[in-house]
């Protein structure tokens, strides 16, 4: 997300790079963001804790033997 809000926040260094294509690189930019963090908002909703990822991939997996391969 962090390069998201760099296209955003940092336009006239995203010209020198983009060119004609910098609002577009910008609205693309822009929905990347908003995807994410509607994405991390509905998993808070269902998942809340301090897990994040973590704890809903624990929660859709339960409990996993884990081995290790290396001892």
């Amino acid at each position: 997300m962090a390069q998201a809000c760099d296209v955003d926040a940092f336009v006239t260094s995203a010209m020198a790079f983009a060119f004609a294509l910098t609002p577009s690189a910008s609205l693309s930019a822009t929905l990347a963001k908003y995807l994410e963090v509607n994405t991390l908002y509905h998993l808070a909703k269902r998942h809340s804790g301090a897990g994040g990822h973590y704890g809903y991939i624990a929660n859709a997996f339960g409990p996993v033997l884990f081995i290790p391969f290396f001892s």
